[in-house]
């Protein structure tokens, strides 16, 4: 079926007065139709656009409702320009409602001309990274529950998260409404978040945690492995830590033994730390991807021989798995997103997947091939934002201290103070800008073109 789209030069001649009502009564009666004939979104959009113009005298709202009729063009420069001026003649009005939606359109104005940016650019790798900041600017309006309200209706909301959607397949994120590869199932019990990355493994070159984690493993290393032996005392502290975790029931597990115990939750240190305590200042120290991360979790992770765990999906793709082995077993393997890695581990080095990819592990060596096991860390996707990071590590906490859930995790304001403090001040700027050139120029290999974007 193909997409109509309102020509923007209707709009942009009926904005400055020279475009007659008469002929956009027609169109608009002519996109109500299409609506109900092909019950397409897109077209009551349209629609709404045209007959909000029809009884409008603002300039201001004409202006915005032009930035909107150039998106659907796919005119990303003259949708920048449009939201841009709306926006700033609403941030001069005292009401704060006009703020507020003046805050919104400069958001879309920076998603376009950042995306117009791209569209100029005639080398893969530059337009890739630069529709990935398109997203960051823009992606924050998909949680905005005022984003429809104030923008006068839904419709004017799906049109731009459809060109939001639009970009993500365009980045590799997959098709939004033939759902993504990497998309949460399984309805509420986790979140998609479009306009990341999205491959099932990376490179561990290419993520700065990995590094650092590969760089200090000859101290972690030793102080793990110690502790497993000491797991296997009985009697001893970490015996009895250990034996009550493995009386955990886990239903991902079809046969043998697989277990974890936590070193960070939610970003906090947890009791293990005490017995890992070197571990656990290298990722304190190091790695804020976990503890600035509202998600943030380190465990140790162990498959023991003649064990198999069944195809599974994590609960967001804004974070990824990085998994330092300690103790490689030759016949233990990782499936994820239909890639398969046997071995799936290397003594020293890490692995990194997305696990919001399906994906399964196994050992299915003998007893005395020994263990697998992994130091294991959920860090933030090095393509979620800065202010984004923010944002959610503040909603998360927030969250959990107004809960019974923090009787557990017993988060404090000063927790809160200082993951904020860091991910404002000019030190998390500065490693966050190099982690992701880093890992954009890692992970922007794709050969493309302009015709492709």
């Amino acid at each position: 079926m193909p997409r109509w789209r309102v020509p923007a030069t209707l709009f942009a001649a009926f904005a400055v007065g020279t475009y007659g009502k008469a002929s956009l009564s027609e169109l608009q009666r002519e996109f109500d139709a299409g609506g109900a004939r092909e019950r397409n979104r897109f077209f009551n959009g349209a629609s709404t656009v045209l007959r909000k113009m029809l009884a409008i005298k603002d300039t201001t709202e004409k202006q915005q409702l032009l930035g909107f009729a150039c998106l659907s063009e796919k005119d990303y420069s003259c949708c920048g320009t449009a939201m841009a001026q709306a926006s700033n003649k609403l941030a001069k009005q005292s009401a704060k409602k006009k703020k507020k939606l003046a805050d919104i359109l400069r958001s879309i104005s920076g998603f376009c001309k950042t995306v117009a940016e791209a569209m100029a650019s005639k080398e893969w790798p530059s337009a890739k990274s630069l529709m990935l900041d398109a997203m960051a600017m823009g992606r924050p309006q998909l949680g905005n529950e005022a984003f429809d309200k104030d923008l006068g209706g839904q419709d004017m909301g799906n049109m731009f998260k459809g060109a939001l959607y639009e970009i993500n397949a365009k980045i590799g994120g997959g098709d939004m409404m033939e759902m993504p590869p990497n998309m949460i199932s399984g309805g509420g019990a986790g979140f998609y978040i479009p306009g990341l990355t999205a491959n099932p493994f990376y490179d561990s070159s290419v993520i700065r945690a990995a590094k650092v984690a590969e760089d200090n493993y000859d101290v972690i290393g030793p102080e793990v492995r110690a502790w497993l032996q000491e797991t296997q005392v009985a009697g001893s502290e970490a015996s009895k830590r250990w034996v009550k975790r493995k009386e955990v029931e886990n239903d991902l597990k079809t046969q043998g033994s697989w277990n974890e115990v936590p070193l960070f939750n939610h970003g906090l240190r947890q009791e293990l730390c005490d017995f890992l305590p070197k571990t656990c200042q290298v990722i304190d120290e190091k790695i804020p991807e976990v503890w600035s991360n509202g998600n943030g979790l380190c465990s140790i992770s162990v498959l023991e021989p003649g064990t198999e765990v069944r195809m599974h999906q994590g609960k967001t793709n804004s974070v990824l798995t990085m998994q330092l082995a300690v103790s490689a077993a030759k016949s233990a393997g990782i499936s994820c997103g239909g890639v398969e890695k046997h071995p799936g581990w290397q003594a020293g080095k890490a692995t990194v997947f997305d696990d919001s990819f399906n994906h399964a592990v196994w050992h299915r060596g003998a007893a005395e091939e020994g263990l697998r096991a992994v130091v294991l860390c959920r860090i933030i996707h090095p393509d979620f934002s800065l202010s984004e990071r923010h944002g959610f590590l503040r909603d998360k906490y927030v969250s959990i201290m107004k809960s019974s859930a923090n009787e557990k995790v017993n988060i404090t304001e000063a927790d809160l103070k200082r993951r904020v403090d860091y991910l404002q001040s000019a030190e998390a700027a500065a490693l966050w800008k190099e982690t992701s050139r880093i890992f954009r120029a890692g992970t922007s290999t794709r050969p493309g073109s302009r015709e492709e974007l």
